[in-house]
């Protein structure tokens, strides 16, 4: 599926997802991708370098990414993809992708913690 901003439906972006009859195995929240898609729109013009540079820059930087498996289509792609080992991110744009990409907690795990410190002894 092409994310490509919080302004873009899926539908528009023309990829096969947008097909009829297309169904997702995977929960999938396009809200909130498309927000993290702007937050890498912003940290790649500060660098001067593709979206798709920094979210390769950002998955390479992860310690319990051990590889990162790319869909380039094209050639320019593929070059794109392979320049982002040659990026560094600075703390705050880790910060910013960290907290903007965080999944909400599942149940039971936010019941749990919501009522932990009443049911666990001090």
């Amino acid at each position: 599926m092409r994310i490509t901003s919080a302004k873009t439906s899926v539908a528009d972006s023309g990829s096969r997802s947008a097909q009829p009859g297309f169904t997702s195995f995977t929960p999938f929240d396009p809200e909130h991708a498309f927000t993290v898609v702007d937050v890498l729109k912003v940290i790649a013009e500060r660098h001067g370098v593709s979206p798709a540079r920094v979210a390769v820059a950002w998955l390479l930087s992860r310690p319990a990414v051990t590889s990162v498996i790319v869909g380039a289509r094209k050639q320019e792609q593929l070059v794109d993809n392979i320049a982002a080992t040659d990026l560094t991110l600075t703390a705050q744009d880790l910060s910013e992708l960290d907290e903007v990409s965080k999944m909400p907690v599942a149940y039971p795990n936010w019941i749990q913690d919501a009522f932990a410190g009443t049911r666990l002894p001090q």
